[in-house]
């Protein structure tokens, strides 16, 4: 560490090299404490039960989304049902009209001044 001095007070300056690390403080790694295999067994088992908790919610939802897949299915082709009909009296409504004749076409109408 620096020391400095300002204004007749000592202040120490740190550094990146005084910051405490695993490689400063001569730690390589921790041994596993003896005795820990019940807490890894435990551990195991909550993940075992939260997996399969996860997966039983994930079969529901697969269920679920099938479900609505059959349902769009078949609203698509009652929608696609409903076009075609109305397509088929449009152009009936527009073959069943006769054309009007030139006298038809024209209508008049007397006015009195």
């Amino acid at each position: 560490m620096n020391i400095v001095k300002e204004e007749g007070v000592e202040k120490k300056r740190s550094s990146l090299s005084d910051i405490k690390t695993a490689l400063g403080s001569k730690i390589t790694s921790k041994t596993e404490m003896k005795g820990s295999e019940y807490l890894k067994m435990f551990l195991l088992e909550k993940k075992k039960t939260r997996l399969g908790q996860e997966q039983e919610n994930l079969e529901r939802r697969m269920k679920q989304i099938g479900k609505d897949l059959i349902d769009i299915e078949e609203e698509l082709v009652r929608l696609e049902e409903v076009v075609q009909k109305r397509k088929n009296d449009s152009v009936n409504e527009a073959t069943s009209k006769e054309a009007p004749t030139p006298s038809e076409a024209i209508k008049t109408m007397s006015v009195d001044y």
